[in-house]
């Protein structure tokens, strides 16, 4: 079996200084310790870990090795970060980014006799301490596109480059009420400048050195085919970096933010940040701060003198997909003069929209129990695949003798139409409610154990909006049932803006804002999944 030497060389922690300080990492590869624990004696970004902190393992032909990092913050939480890597033929190099933690080893099969330079650091073009990987040298001068550190609100100065990047979750765009919208000339009064999904581009170029600035070109570009750009911010892609004080040579942006709808690039007189000539900028003019993104997709940045632009990618290796099955109930979606497009144009449009920004998938899958005459499709110009959708009848509740209340009559759809997907159900009016969820504690722990109901959900399309559709999904992810106004939906900071606020005043200990979710659609709509709600609605999607 071959014998393959691992270390691991560096890692970079995005977290706040209280966290960073006195941390503590710790690593196997195949179960084998690497070295002794490490602790860094400063709250640094960068830890930079000893020679001695490696192993030799043997592995199986054919076998991957598996690489676990555990970080213990300075206040007792551990980080572990675990990825798979496969024998390289030569010197490797593997770099696994989370949110809050890049981690980079080296991998040396023994024996080999590839030439490597080592692993080590030496100073850039601005005085700082940069990572040299093995058989890999940086470009003397470059583009990089670069994540936050919490709590920080400018670009990192060395450090921190981004393979993979997010869109922005704008949880800090106003404040704790919901009233007032971040728009100031700094990043720590900025709505994107505190979202904690913003990103950076950097430069660096000593030939640069003593600029008042340098421009970069950033933009979007769509997965498919050769990349075609997506969004190059409507023609004027120009982006201004700033000298990085300390650094001579390094050149750095204010935040930027992904979004997924077009209705979020109509904020207006975005803030450009305190750059030379900073003022409120619009889509189509330079420094516009807001780049339209697929979360399939990547973000690029061009800067003129760089041999190549830098590219990251949305959400890879983090996207989920979340199955859902549509069903219209006795023709309901075309009711009143509606139509069925609506189901496509607006509400698993922006139910996608919604989700894509925190990398969940909604893909429609047929329902096999339903006559292929009752089922149809339909597809989205460039898509390459189809949308379905199956019209049912409301079938009888089963032992109910009166009138039926709306709990029978969804009992009773659910049991005709099983899952496993969530089943979303289109159906008439709902006496008052826009919609109804029936994640697991409701199903399991209400109205007799009715966990037929499990997973399925309900939308009146006579009263329905934008968001319905996504916030009623919202409920299953985080479990929460939201079938009544006795029941809980979000209340905390800014609840104005968030997809899981009520419609109703709700009296008492439950009491959240009045008025509903927004009936239009608009940037600043009650739209919004906080990053808490993100974490925990992706954790439980395997488990629906």
């Amino acid at each position: 079996m071959p014998r393959v030497r691992v270390a691991v060389r560096a890692v970079e922690l995005r977290l706040g200084a209280a966290a960073r300080a006195n941390a503590t990492v710790t690593a196997t590869a195949n179960g084998r310790a690497l070295g002794s624990p490490f602790t860094s004696s400063r709250p640094s970004t960068i830890i930079n870990l000893p020679p001695s902190f490696r192993t030799d393992v043997e592995v199986a032909d054919g076998a991957r090795i598996q690489i676990s990092v555990v970080i213990r913050d300075g206040a007792g939480i551990d980080r572990t970060v675990a990825f798979g890597v496969r024998v390289p033929t030569g010197v490797g190099v593997e770099r696994h980014e989370t949110e809050s933690v890049t981690v980079t080893a080296t991998l040396l099969p023994l024996g080999s006799t590839v030439g490597t330079r080592g692993v080590g650091t030496r100073g850039d073009a601005g005085g700082g301490r940069s990572t040299i990987l093995v058989g890999r040298r940086l470009p003397r001068i470059r583009v990089e596109v670069v994540h936050p550190v919490s709590g920080v609100f400018a670009c990192p100065a060395e450090g921190h480059t981004a393979e993979v990047v997010r869109m922005g979750l704008w949880d800090e765009a106003w404040d704790a009420s919901g009233a007032t919208f971040r728009n100031g000339g700094t990043d720590d009064a900025h709505f994107i400048g505190r979202d904690p999904r913003r990103f950076y581009v950097r430069v660096i170029d000593p030939s640069a050195a003593g600029r008042r600035s340098v421009t970069v070109n950033v933009r979007t570009r769509y997965p498919s085919g050769a990349g075609s750009v997506h969004d190059d911010g409507a023609g004027s892609p120009a982006i201004t970096c700033t000298p990085v004080a300390g650094h001579p040579g390094v050149f750095a942006s204010r935040a930027l933010m992904l979004v997924s709808s077009a209705v979020d690039l109509q904020v207006p007189n975005v803030h450009s940040g305190d750059i030379p000539g900073g003022g409120g900028r619009a889509r189509g003019q330079p420094d516009f701060r807001l780049r339209l993104a697929s979360m399939f997709g990547f973000v690029e940045a061009e800067y003129a003198n760089a041999a190549a632009p830098a590219r990251a990618e949305l959400f890879r290796g983090e996207r989920r997909i979340l199955h859902l099955r549509l069903y219209e109930v006795g023709g309901a979606l075309r009711a009143g003069g509606r139509s069925v497009s609506d189901l496509w144009d607006t509400d698993l449009r922006v139910a996608r929209e919604i989700y894509g920004r925190i990398g969940i998938w909604l893909w429609t899958s047929p329902a096999p129990e339903v006559a292929t005459a009752d089922r149809e499709t339909y597809r989205y110009p460039g898509a390459t695949s189809d949308e379905h959708l199956a019209r049912v009848t409301q079938p009888r509740p089963a032992g109910v003798t009166g009138v039926p209340t709306r709990t029978d009559n969804e009992l009773a759809l659910a049991q005709a139409h099983p899952g496993p997907a969530i089943r979303c159900f289109f159906r008439g009016a709902m006496d008052g409610v826009a919609g109804e969820a029936w994640p697991l504690r409701a199903a399991a722990d209400d109205m007799g154990r009715r966990l037929d109901l499990l997973n399925s959900l309900f939308i009146d399309c006579t009263d329905r909006g934008p968001y319905t559709l996504a916030h009623e999904i919202l409920h299953i992810l985080l479990d929460i049932p939201g079938r009544n106004a006795a029941e809980m939906h979000y209340r905390g900071d800014d609840t104005e803006h968030n997809v899981l606020r009520h419609r109703a005043t709700i009296m008492g200990p439950l009491a959240v804002l009045a008025g509903g979710l927004t009936r239009h659609e608009a940037w600043d709509a009650s739209s919004r999944i906080r990053l808490n709600q993100a974490e925990t609605a992706r954790s439980r999607i395997d488990s629906l």
